[in-house]
């Protein structure tokens, strides 16, 4: 595994030197250079060949980290992109979720009730959110497992699976906290980071933390050999145990599927 540690974004599979490769983004990295945040594209973009360029069309949010493919010519771009409109890449999120409200209104009997993640008063091993806006055509939905939770500290381990794209992991945020479950440290939806009237409200949880959200696992055909399926895999993040104690759990591995860590 490579790394290019002046700003720790380790190559996960094939080389700066190929058509694409794909890395583990770090939290705060943007894709494209945008300054003065760091991006992917700042990193990689002086250890090119000339005429090459990066794109990265596979990517966590900003603010989120795990896996990201990158692209050093067009017509790889464009493959990328087209594998995206027909839905053959499938992807996984692994995110942490503060459920004390869900705990809380079960214990004090509230009017919360049953909902998208509580069912009988203790949380769905499963299920699925609608991502999409009402009346819109086709309904993006994600499906969830319930992976380890609720812990003592009130959190909860989730594996979603959605489309691979930015758009999508921000409704899979919106729509955990419509559900009374915001993704943990997530500054645009969990209550312990709003505004009110224009001013700051001393936020519940740490400003120093970031969003507990992780693009974990890509599945996607080769490019080069449209029949051969490719599986990334990144592990849980170490730090998260601090917050969901889950010692030995990687919850993106499987049996049947070979990680393809260069």
């Amino acid at each position: 595994m490579g790394s290019y540690s002046r700003l720790h974004v380790p190559v996960i599979l094939g080389s700066i030197k190929d058509r694409w490769f794909a890395v583990l983004k770090p939290p705060g990295f943007a894709g494209s250079a945008s300054p003065p945040a760091p991006s992917l594209e700042a990193t990689f973009a002086p250890f090119l060949e000339k005429g090459r360029s990066i794109s990265v069309p596979i990517r966590p949010e900003k603010d989120a980290q795990g896996i990201a493919v990158a692209t050093t010519d067009d017509a790889m771009r464009k493959s990328f992109d087209e594998l995206m409109r027909r839905r053959q890449i499938k992807s996984k999120f692994r995110m942490i979720v503060d459920v004390s409200s869900l705990i809380a209104g079960n214990q004090e009997k509230t009017s919360l009730g049953d909902g998208p993640l509580l069912a009988g008063g203790v949380l769905r091993e499963s299920g699925r959110l609608t991502l999409s806006p009402p009346g819109t055509s086709p309904k993006e939905v994600c499906e969830f497992e319930l992976e380890s939770g609720p812990s003592g500290l009130q959190t909860a381990l989730y594996i979603v699976k959605a489309k691979a794209s930015t758009s999508s992991a921000r409704q899979v945020r919106a729509r955990f906290a419509e559900a009374g479950g915001p993704v943990l440290f997530d500054s645009q939806h969990h209550p312990g980071y709003q505004h009110r009237d224009g001013h700051h409200v001393e936020p519940a949880l740490p400003q120093n933390q970031t969003l507990a959200m992780q693009l974990c696992e890509l599945k996607l055909p080769d490019p080069f050999r449209p029949d051969q399926l490719l599986r990334l895999a990144a592990p849980m993040p170490p730090e998260w145990l601090a917050f969901h104690p889950v010692p030995g759990m990687d919850t993106c591995r499987s049996e049947d599927s070979e990680d393809m860590f260069a």
